[in-house]
């Protein structure tokens, strides 16, 4: 769909694809071929790092991969600027997805297929594999996991609780979605005794297969492809403020850029900003009697001379239902 956006990108793609480096290496642990975006421009750029505000320049054009910032940079991009940048908002992240492989495969003809056919050949390339065998794996996994999602489900309205993590589940889930193993010692059918009714514009090319593996029928109802905004619109709303506290105990939030003398003092601020801010943000879009929930995940570092703070991502969520919902 991004490709659709910004067709540019397919150029660009195909570049990385000709650059043998970095078609076949995974980059800072993502994929090599994401795209990074001004979602939020901050406020000031002094409350930046200057990787930071490189990294912004090179995107104030619109969207671009790696290469393409590490041409406009003259070196590679830092991954921990990106991080940064992601964590706080400012930036978000295009990636391949399962409707690019749905593309690529012809089941689904809604978007840019050029850009996602180059996206394959790339990762492809990157996991040394034919592009044909990494589309199937792209959506073999998606099956997968949209049955595991359901299976849970199912578990959770019984009053179980499925733990998919669990390294001796996969004495059943291995076989389960394996049936043609000849080598397993065991078969696992299940059938779910209700249809599945699918929504949403790739449901086409991703539930029959989740309906098969579970034995049902699927259903997909008339203008299913807009059934998800409609559901969005009528079901549970949500509001959310993310903030970055870094060292030397600098919070970066949408308010603006702060120092504080210490770790608890910057805290307390977030938290009572950010409440302050996703309520007064859910009482406007309507939301009667929001819930708050806080999120935290905070980097550290073990060193000779003990633990190093690094940073802190914090997201404040106030979500429930609008008024006539």
């Amino acid at each position: 769909m991004v490709g659709t956006t910004y067709p540019k990108l397919v150029e660009e793609i195909s570049q990385i694809r000709r650059s043998e480096t970095l078609s076949t290496e995974r980059i800072f642990k993502s994929q090599t071929l994401d795209c990074w975006k001004i979602i939020k421009p901050p406020q000031t750029l002094e409350s930046l790092s200057r990787d930071e505000q490189l990294v912004l320049e090179a995107l104030a054009d619109g969207p671009h991969n790696v290469l393409i910032i590490k041409q406009r940079l003259g070196k590679y991009v830092s991954p921990f600027a990106l991080k940064s940048l992601e964590q706080a908002g400012i930036i978000g992240r295009i990636s391949f997805t399962p409707t690019d492989a749905l593309h690529c495969l012809g089941r689904l003809k809604k978007w840019n297929r050029e850009a996602a056919r180059e996206g394959a050949r790339v990762l492809a390339n990157t996991y040394g594999c034919p592009q044909e065998t990494f589309l199937t794996l792209c959506l073999e996994n998606m099956t997968q996991s949209l049955a595991l999602s359901i299976l849970q489900s199912v578990s959770a309205k019984q009053g179980y609780f499925l733990d998919v993590n669990d390294p001796n589940l996969k004495f059943f889930l291995e076989p389960f979605f394996k049936r043609s193993n000849q080598d397993s010692d065991i078969q696992v059918p299940i059938r779910l005794n209700y249809p599945i009714v699918a929504i949403g514009a790739p449901v086409e090319g991703y539930l029959p297969a989740v309906g098969d593996l579970l034995g049902t029928q699927v259903i997909i109802p008339e203008h299913s492809e807009v059934a998800c905004a409609i559901g969005a619109a009528m079901g549970k709303v949500s509001e959310k403020v993310t903030a970055l506290i870094k060292p030397g105990f600098t919070v970066h939030a949408p308010w603006g850029y702060e120092k504080f003398m210490d770790y608890e003092e910057a805290l307390k601020k977030v938290l009572v900003k950010g409440k302050e801010i996703v309520l007064e943000n859910a009482r406007q879009a309507g939301i009667m009697a929001p819930e708050v929930t806080v999120n935290q995940d905070k980097v550290k570092s073990e060193t000779d001379f003990g633990t190093v703070f690094i940073e802190e991502f914090i997201e404040i969520i106030a979500s429930g239902y609008c008024q006539g919902n």
